[in-house]
């Protein structure tokens, strides 16, 4: 190949800086899912997006054809350069067609790329052009491109953004987006609208920013933006994430789902998130050192019983009493979070519930052969409970399925920190809370455990695990739970925490004061147990406030 480098002049006036594979593999690994996969690359520069979606292709098990690779560069060298790179790699018969094209001047959907019009990932590095140096007719026809997908830029967008715009519309339903963007998307008022875009077009838009800076050529930070399911809704899931260095990234789906969450409608000012900062090193340090590990290594968060109509089928003592409905089948049960009030949850507990008359007994649907039992059958029909959803769906509608009686209940969504609480009532709890069963800890041990999940680092990983939502609600899905760094129960004295820290522990937690139980663990397990010094632990308590104290901060709804 003779195609001469670009000089440093050149490749600012192109927008031209040429992505270290650190970066790229990464992103092809997000993006490309099965071998007979259509991948785009707009603006190819030296091939090495595409280059790597072959090398991922056939290692998936395909074949890559040329049909299914797709670029195009207004720079005859990259054109060039990337035929050279895919002609080492490819059959001669099977080498795509790189198309010496400004990406502006091709129509979506174009048969200038292939027979199919639509392609499953656009990948790629766009060209970064500042305002000032983006004139004339290039950013008339961008910022018409944008324009055309409902996007109104103005006149001091750089050229990135009406790339990444019309780039989406080159897309399937369900396709996905993965590029390397300067850091501007997540705070430039300009990009304020392609920000809106992504998450109006998108199922799940995603962002990894770096503390490290990648480009040293260059004034301009780069961010990671991946977004997934074009047009699938739900739309507009939005997920922020900072780490020191590339090497960081690993699984980027894994390190996307462990990140921080906004849902549809709630939009942070700002698209940022904290760089990995010494606490959350702090955390991870812990985890490689197999002290913090995932909760699913020993245990399971699944979701709570679905009655369909908690009104009918939850009781209160004196209704059951009124009834006739047998004890044997009734299950004491937990339907908010607002009656576990401390670490754990007893008979005595459950005795106040039934002093109030809560509704705190769950009809399971049994002895509907007893006369009793069955008036109380027909009384529900005829308040058509077995026309609702979760009732007509099953036969009987009145039997209620999937009732556990879990080892601990973790609260579903959470306010200052999620809690976990030792079910000794043996009750059953409904999608309210979710229900986790702990397989893998031996029941001497389970006390222990549950104490210690009250410690700043595992409430640290929490924020950056769950979901944020309108009103500053943290909320753990079940799989989320699942991955969440708890305290490995095999450094655990059971002697130390299962004992009167944990009855300290309940009582901080009954009487209001969850900040002042967490330090009360934090001085025996992260000092004691995890070795770590006074100011480390002054980090992570630190930083898991101020996270709580960012996801409290009112959103700009979108």
């Amino acid at each position: 190949m003779t195609s001469r480098p670009l000089s440093l002049t050149e490749r600012k006036a192109l927008g031209a800086w040429y992505t270290p594979l650190s970066l790229v593999r990464p992103l092809i690994r997000w993006a490309v899912r099965s071998p007979r996969e259509h991948v785009l690359d707009p603006a190819v520069g030296d091939g090495v997006f595409l280059a790597e979606a072959a090398r991922l292709i056939r290692a998936l098990g395909g074949v890559p054809r040329g049909q299914q690779l797709h670029g195009a560069d207004v720079n005859p060298d990259a054109v060039a350069m990337t035929r050279h790179v895919l002609a080492e790699m490819l059959p001669m018969q099977e080498l795509p067609e790189i198309r010496h094209a400004d990406f502006f001047d091709i129509d979506p959907p174009s048969n200038l790329f292939s027979d199919s019009n639509f392609v499953d990932a656009v990948v790629g590095n766009p060209p970064y052009i500042r305002y000032q140096s983006f004139a004339g007719p290039q950013r008339s026809a961008a910022l018409g491109r944008a324009a055309a997908q409902g996007v109104r830029l103005t006149s001091l967008s750089s050229s990135w953004a009406p790339f990444v715009v019309h780039a989406a519309s080159f897309l399937n339903t369900g396709g996905r987006l993965a590029l390397v963007l300067p850091e501007e998307i997540v705070h430039a008022t300009y990009a304020a609208e392609v920000r809106r875009f992504l998450r109006d077009r998108f199922q799940t838009v995603g962002v990894v920013r770096f503390e490290s800076h990648l480009f040293p050529e260059t004034q301009t930070r780069v961010v990671l933006l991946v977004a997934d399911g074009k047009d699938v809704p739900p739309l507009g899931q939005l997920r922020l994430v900072s780490v020191r260095h590339p090497e960081d990234l690993g699984d980027l789906q894994e390190l996307l789902d462990s990140s921080e969450y906004f849902a549809p409608g709630v939009e942070p000012e700002k698209w940022e998130t904290s760089f990995h900062d010494d606490a959350a090193g702090l955390v991870d340090q812990l985890k490689r050192a197999d002290l913090l590990v995932p909760l699913r290594r020993f245990g399971k968060a699944g979701i709570g019983f679905v009655s369909g109509a908690n009104d009918y089928f939850v009781l209160p003592p004196s209704k059951s009493r009124e009834r006739g409905i047998p004890a044997r089948y009734l299950v004491p049960a937990v339907i908010s979070a607002k009656f576990l009030a401390g670490a754990v949850y007893d008979e005595k507990d459950l005795r106040r519930m039934k002093g109030d008359d809560a509704q705190c007994l769950l009809w399971t649907g049994g002895g509907a052969s007893l006369a009793q039992v069955s008036a109380y059958v027909r009384d529900g029909t005829r308040k058509g409970i077995h026309r609702r959803y979760k009732c007509r769906v099953r036969d009987p509608w009145y039997i209620v399925p999937g009732v556990v009686k879990p080892d601990a209940f973790l609260t579903y969504m959470s306010d200052e920190i999620p809690r976990m609480v030792l079910n000794r009532a043996r009750a059953a709890c409904s999608n309210t809370l979710l229900a986790v069963t702990l397989a893998g800890i031996s029941e001497l041990a389970k006390p222990a455990f549950v104490c210690a999940f009250y410690n700043s680092a595992t409430m640290l990983a929490a924020e950056r695990t769950g979901r944020r939502y309108g009103g500053g609600v943290l909320k753990l899905e079940p799989s989320e739970a699942d991955r969440l760094l708890v305290p490995n129960p095999g450094v655990l004295r059971k002697t130390v925490f299962g004992g009167q820290l944990l009855t300290r522990v309940d009582t901080l937690l009954r009487a209001g004061f969850p900040v002042q139980a967490l330090f009360a663990v934090d001085e025996v397990l992260l000092r004691r147990v995890f070795g770590l010094r006074p100011d480390e632990i002054s980090l992570i308590q630190d930083a898991r406030r101020a996270r709580r104290e960012a996801r409290k901060r009112p959103s700009v709804g979108v």
